[in-house]
């Protein structure tokens, strides 16, 4: 809600954050929650950030979830991309790649627009499923990290998750790196991330990685 929302942006204004991408779930059983929507609420929600009196840029964007219908959702309500740019991030949940997922990155691909899979490493459990991930790379797809699985807590409770992560992010292979801020009471986990991160790449590395990059996919310079 609106005042969560708010507690958010004090708490990230605190640790030196200065905007936040809005990229809500686009689910298919959430028909409207479009592209158009997501615009207007984050237009409203930083409305009520300047009426506050905070300081804080705000985007538009989405987190897509690929299905079997993902291409024809496109071409009915539009394009989730980050602000104004070019770029769509999407994540998918099964256990293995399917059919499907190649037709919905070639369709972005295809159309000019720049994919990048958001938390990789909590969604592949299997080789094969990071071999096809790789090749998705080898096409342009971009990955994008989620600090919680660079930190101690996931490393205790998922080492999988942990090590994938951390092994992609000494590799070079996250274009980016996100808070993936769902809650207030969910940030001290990504700061703690951010931390482990910084440990890991250096401070230039990591300013790349949640500054630099993102800035060149909003289009903001």
């Amino acid at each position: 809600n609106l005042e969560e929302s708010l507690t958010c942006i004090r708490m990230l204004l605190r640790h030196g954050y200065g905007g936040t991408v809005c990229t809500p779930h686009l689910l298919p059983n959430q028909p409207h929650l479009v592209p158009e929507v997501v615009a207007e609420l984050t237009s409203e929600l930083a409305e009520a950030v300047a009426k506050a009196g905070l300081e804080y840029r705000l985007w538009p964007g989405g987190e897509l979830r690929l299905t079997r219908d993902t291409v024809r959702i496109l071409d009915r309500s539009g394009v989730p991309t980050l602000g104004d740019g070019r770029t769509v991030l999407f994540d998918l949940w099964v256990p293995r790649w399917p059919r499907w997922g190649t037709r919905a990155v070639d369709h972005l691909l295809d159309h000019g627009y720049q994919p990048v899979m958001a938390h990789p490493e909590r969604t592949a459990r299997d080789t094969a499923f990071l071999q096809r991930i790789d090749r998705l790379c080898e096409r342009g797809v971009l990955l994008q990290g989620n600090l919680k699985s660079l930190t101690p807590a996931t490393a205790a409770q998922d080492p999988f998750t942990y090590e994938t992560a951390m092994r992609n992010l000494r590799d070079g292979r996250y274009a980016a790196l996100a808070l993936d801020m769902h809650r207030p009471e969910t940030l001290p986990a990504r700061l703690d991330g951010l931390a482990a991160a910084e440990a890991v790449v250096g401070a230039t590395e990591l300013a790349e990685l949640v500054e630099h990059t993102p800035r060149r996919w909003l289009e903001i310079g």
